[in-house]
């Protein structure tokens, strides 16, 4: 939430415990390796929430069925994708974070507390 990067940044990170060079992941210096729009790569620093919650899921993740799968993020059936990541976040979830930075478009986003159609100015 933190770091500012797209859904579909989020759930394309990769991760594979036997060979750690090739990770999107590196909880020992604390960031992300995006791959944005355009193919573009970026590193985005995470904080020590982050990286203490990313260290538990990553112990729970190598349990997981689909454990061999290049993904991080792994759901039943394998990857997680954005709609069902989507589906999940809470709306609570979401009216919190678009509180905090307000990047939400308020014509677009009702889950952000402000209506749906922008009101006609009077």
């Amino acid at each position: 939430m933190d770091t500012g990067a797209r859904l579909s940044e989020i759930v394309g990170l990769h991760y594979d415990p036997r060979h750690p060079a090739e990770n999107d992941v590196d909880l020992n210096e604390g960031q992300l390796r995006m791959m944005g729009k355009g193919g573009r790569g970026r590193i985005l620093p995470i904080g020590r929430k982050a990286i203490r919650a990313l260290d538990r899921y990553l112990r729970v993740r190598a349990k997981h069925p689909h454990a061999d799968l290049p993904w991080l993020w792994l759901a039943r059936k394998g990857r997680l994708t954005p709609g069902a990541l989507r589906k999940r976040s809470s709306g609570a979830a979401r009216r919190r974070a678009c509180a905090s930075t307000r990047t939400c478009s308020a014509t677009r986003s009702p889950t952000c507390g402000w209506p749906a159609k922008a009101r006609p100015m009077t």
